[in-house]
């Protein structure tokens, strides 16, 4: 895989064979408990193929993620690229009051504003 959002545009008709490894072995990190194979089908004829992808998220703030994705093939070679802008924010706004009660009461008040 290039960029995780391939799997959001693989198309199952695409898909050749899946296969899950329990026991990956020296190949991968020693962290890595299993691994999930996808094999899918070589595409087939020459030329420049591309596409967009956007998201648009509005809330309080606004998210966006623009990605193009360029491939040229020739001759059974792939020259792709992947072009992504992304744009988060995000606001946080808490309080918290903590009261202890000892010989005498102790109250302390947090306040915090983040907006990014």
């Amino acid at each position: 895989m290039r960029d995780v959002s391939e799997l959001d545009i693989l198309n199952s008709a695409d898909i050749k064979e899946v296969e899950i490894v329990n026991n990956p072995g020296a190949r991968y990190d020693a962290s890595v408990k299993a691994v999930i194979r996808i094999y899918t089908l070589r595409k087939v004829g020459d030329g420049f193929s591309f596409d967009v992808r956007s998201s648009y998220f509005q809330s309080q703030n606004t998210d966006l993620t623009e990605q193009l994705n360029v491939n040229y093939r020739q001759n059974g070679w792939d020259i792709f690229g992947t072009f992504t802008y992304n744009r988060n924010a995000s606001i946080q706004d808490s309080k918290m009051t903590q009261n202890t009660y000892v010989d005498t009461l102790w109250i302390q008040e947090n306040d915090m504003y983040s907006d990014r």
